[in-house]
């Protein structure tokens, strides 16, 4: 006659249960980032091919017309290939020396983000250049720490672009040829448009961040050009009728 096995019962049970399912856990867990290994490997490749097929048009002078030019470039974003980031993406397991690495990687954050910043008025905040710099390049994506780190060599190599902080916590690159006055005139003529103005409906209407067109305002009226409104409705700025 078979012997029935003892049930397992109480706090051993209840542990054997909880440790297999952290075992299957690990096991999915690491399967899932295998999975993940080999689509990255996979969309590297992808994007060889397509830098491939970018220079071999531009070797052979094929003319396309805009709309396929369009086409071909979402095409190339999708996999992380950015017209305006030719080059390969400077990767730290290539460097022996951290201060190599922040100044090569500052010198191509130089060349990816002054023209975004002098469309900007001379000015970016790093969220965008964090968002901008990872966008171009594509998997090889960076910490915000080496950001961090990468633009302030900026200024020391000379490069048009450093880092400013404002006292209300915000982190700009700004270009060494940016102008104060230039940006008060901007906000003064909008008022030529508009009764008053919010800092998301000026970050709207010049192209900028929410934080960085309040710190926008923020300065103005600290020149004494614009006064603010504060009310259950937001804070609203207009511009100072004693100037007149």
């Amino acid at each position: 006659m078979n012997r029935q096995q003892p049930r397992q019962l109480g706090i051993v049970s209840i542990e054997k249960k909880i440790q297999a399912q952290h075992e299957q856990t690990d096991r999915n867990i690491s399967s899932g980032f295998q999975d993940l290994r080999n689509l990255i490997n996979l969309c590297q490749d992808m994007v060889g091919i397509s830098k491939n097929i970018k220079e071999k048009l531009k070797e052979k002078g094929t003319e396309i017309s805009s709309d396929e030019a369009v086409l071909f470039k979402s095409y190339l974003l999708s996999l992380g290939v950015n017209e305006d980031f030719d080059e390969d993406p400077v990767k730290r397991s290539k460097y022996n020396s951290d201060n190599k690495y922040y100044n090569d990687l500052g010198k191509q954050i130089h060349k990816l983000i002054k023209p975004l910043a002098k469309d900007r008025g001379g000015q970016i905040a790093l969220p965008e250049v964090y968002c901008a710099i990872n966008r171009a390049r594509g998997f090889e994506l960076i910490s915000p720490d080496d950001l961090l780190n990468a633009c302030s060599t900026l200024e020391k190599q000379n490069l048009g672009l450093k880092v400013v902080k404002y006292s209300s916590g915000l982190v700009v690159l700004q270009c060494d040829d940016f102008d104060q006055n230039t940006i008060n005139n901007q906000i003064l003529d909008l008022f030529n448009e508009v009764e008053s103005t919010s800092a998301q409906e000026l970050a709207v209407k010049i192209g900028v961040s929410v934080a960085l067109a309040r710190q926008r305002l923020l300065d103005s009226e600290n020149f004494g050009l614009i006064c603010r409104d504060a009310s259950v409705q937001g804070l609203r700025f207009y511009p100072n009728k004693f100037l007149e």
